[in-house]
């Protein structure tokens, strides 16, 4: 059986097909080595799966999940993993760039748009190539289709099959792409850096012009042609980067630019261009929120999640109300000037925007455009074309609307009666949600059945800044609700376990057991800890998850871990991502996936409060986390994975611990392990299929 029969090389490919964990959606394109498929992975999100079609090219897909985690840029595209299905075909998972070539991307332009863009486009992609030529490593296949614009206009360039050390040039053979090859390729002689910058600038002239340099003639005369004829560069480039091109097609490799970083400069120089300096977000992140905290000599545990709530994070407010509070501990954080500046400016909005800011501001925020318009009696379209007429006061982003600082619920809320809100809130289309319940509750006074409500919505679900606001509402009518104020305090910080022990329930107490017997070398306990996975209890819930999946990952059964930390890194929440990406930081450490370690830990990063989550980032980050709560050195001896893998580390491979493996461990599993090269000479004890040796 050959790739033709897992999965159809003609146009149409069933989407019931599956490589992996991976499901099959349609073609993207097809090269002479590859094959390129969208495809829908684990975690609902939407990948391009590259699946090898032509024989002997597994070591080709291994570097090129390789260079992206040995040479990061942003223009260089995470690659996720690698796999081999059953007939020995290689495949790798990366983002899907849905976007255009260089060439397509400045086509319909202007003439002076098209210049601008182009020299930015390549200029940044040059920058990346500066990654590579610093190791003297050459891409080797620079050619529009291999620069993909996505609809921000960032560049991605992909395909790193033919990339290699300059040591490993002039044996004779062509490799790349003739249009965009320079003589010396042609000729297979020796190469340096300034190849990869020949190649970009025939893509840059192609994304001027619309033409390329040289026109296209039988391959014997490539590089004849380029030696002895002037290239093409017709239009009206301006005479400073007409120069430069012409340096950088010379047919004499020392004559041009002779790396990325130099090439990026000379381009921006010749035009003139000031790359520009990436947008000031209008908001903080939690980290930065706590640093403005620290700043102000204010707790940053017991005030972060009321700063982030009253100001939305914004710029412009954090810092004035972090002065407020300094100024006056027993006011509250709203300055007076702000409230009654928006006391007056409620009376311009129309009725439908006040009706929804009551709703909005009763209900906590973050609430969908079907069900405000549900609520409301108004078509969605209605709805949005009347709210997005205010966004000095309202947010819409990702399908759901938000007022844009919390410091206006208050304000809001006493603009119209009680009667008003808790008509509004009467809606049958909203009964279903539980915190608009407790919001009734509240508006009618019955703070004992909102307290009870609330608790049992803390206990099961993870909607954190939420919960926040309704806590603080009922602590403010004096019912005491410490205890579950202290466990918003715990997740905000990520800390489940400190959670968990504030709890009284049978389960909470299981998993805590579980913990104790885990850190103590028992493992007796895992099963009690797959049944921990369902528990209706949040806490619980992301605590077995976590832990399972890294018993797990100390199994080397990476494929089963994902599946478990799916509904924890899936969540709208901040609380259950932030276990649930920590977790797969282990496993990405394991693989050698440094890529992947560094956007997990960008992104980690915004949520850090504490100094103690900032030095796990920081391990992160240098690819030294392989343990959250599992201690796996106890268990180094005890099982197969972890013990084969602590002997290869030590340079004492011992065979029969390797070849114990293809007993324990999927074809999946064996096959991801040689994302980290220290499994690649062990290919066959691993009992891999090995690469076919034809189609």
């Amino acid at each position: 059986m050959n790739l033709e029969d897992t999965i159809d090389a003609e146009n149409n490919v069933s989407t019931e097909q599956n490589i992996g964990s991976y499901q099959i959606l349609y073609r993207l394109g097809k090269g002479g080595s590859s094959e390129v498929f969208a495809a829908k992975g684990p975690w609902d999100q939407k990948v391009a799966i590259k699946i090898q079609r032509r024989p002997k090219k597994r070591r080709r897909f291994l570097q090129e999940l390789d260079i992206p985690n040995s040479f990061y840029h942003p223009c260089l595209t995470p690659i996720y993993g690698y796999g081999i299905n059953n007939e020995g075909w290689s495949y790798l998972v990366m983002d899907l760039i849905e976007g255009n070539s260089a060439a397509t991307y400045t086509r319909k332009m202007s003439s002076g748009k098209k210049i601008t863009e182009a020299v930015r486009i390549c200029a940044q992609v040059s920058e990346a190539l500066g990654k590579m030529h610093e190791k003297n490593w050459i891409h080797g296949d620079i050619k529009s289709k291999n620069i993909l614009i996505d609809r921000t206009g960032q560049p991605h360039l992909i395909d790193f099959e033919l990339a290699r050390p300059l040591h490993e040039t002039g044996r004779g053979g062509f490799f790349g792409t003739r249009s965009y090859a320079p003589p010396e390729q042609h000729e297979g002689k020796k190469l340096t850096t300034s190849v990869d910058l020949y190649a970009l600038a025939c893509v840059l002239i192609r994304m001027i012009t619309d033409n390329l340099p040289y026109e296209r003639i039988s391959n014997s005369k490539q590089a004849y042609i380029r030696k002895t004829a002037q290239p093409n560069i017709t239009g009206n480039v301006p005479p400073k980067l007409k120069q430069l091109l012409l340096q950088t097609l010379s047919p004499n490799p020392k004559d041009r630019p002779q790396e990325g970083y130099l090439f990026s400069r000379l381009l921006c120089d010749s035009i003139n261009y000031t790359p520009p300096k990436p947008p000031i977000p209008k908001t903080y992140s939690m980290s930065e929120l706590s640093n403005i905290l620290k700043e102000g000599n204010l707790n940053v545990r017991s005030y972060i999640p009321h700063l982030y709530y009253f100001t939305g994070a914004s710029r412009e407010l954090a810092h004035m109300f972090v002065e407020q509070k300094k100024e006056g501990q027993q006011q509250g954080w709203v300055p007076p000037e702000f409230g009654l500046q928006w006391r007056q400016k409620l009376y311009d909005y129309p009725s439908k925007t006040i009706r929804c800011m009551i709703l909005l501001a009763a209900l906590g925020g973050n609430l969908r455009s079907n069900t405000l318009a549900a609520a409301l009696n108004l078509s969605r379209r209605a709805l949005k074309e009347e709210l997005l007429k205010s966004p000095d006061i309202l947010v819409y982003n990702n399908g759901r609307w938000n007022l844009r600082f919390g410091a206006l619920d208050s304000i809001i809320l006493n603009h119209k009666s009680a009667p008003e809100t808790i008509r509004l809130l009467n809606s049958s289309k909203l009964q279903d949600l539980i915190y608009c319940r407790i919001a009734r509750y509240i508006s009618k006074g019955n703070f004992t059945e909102a307290c009870n409500l609330l608790r049992v919505w803390i206990d099961e679900k993870a909607d954190t800044f939420r919960q926040w606001i309704f806590l603080q509402r009922l602590l403010r009518k004096g019912v005491q609700l410490e205890q579950y104020r202290k466990i918003l305090l715990y997740r905000l910080e990520g800390d489940w376990i400190a959670a968990l022990h504030l709890q009284t329930s049978n389960e909470a107490k299981q998993m805590l057991k579980c913990l104790e017997s885990i850190n103590q070398g028992a493992f007796h306990v895992i099963g009690t800890l797959k049944k921990l996975c369902r528990s209706t209890q949040i806490d619980v819930m992301i605590g077995a998850r976590s832990v399972y999946s890294e018993w797990h990952i100390a199994n080397g059964r990476f494929h089963k871990a994902a599946r478990k930390l799916k509904r924890l890194c899936t969540e709208t929440d901040m609380y259950p991502q932030n276990i649930g990406l920590q977790q797969r930081a282990i496993m990405h450490t394991h693989l050698a996936q440094t890529l992947m370690l560094h956007k997990i830990g960008t992104q980690l990063e915004k949520w850090s409060i504490t100094d103690s989550h900032r030095q796990m980032i920081q391990r992160l980050k240098n690819g030294s986390l392989d343990q959250n709560h599992i201690p796996m050195d106890k268990l180094t001896n005890r099982l197969p994975y972890l013990k084969a893998k602590s002997e290869i580390q030590n340079r004492n491979p011992n065979d029969q611990s390797i070849e114990a493996l293809p007993f324990s461990l999927s074809l999946g599993d064996r096959a991801a392990l040689l994302s980290n090269p220290i499994w690649r000479d062990y290919e066959q004890k691993l009992r891999l299929p090995p690469s076919p040796k034809k189609i």
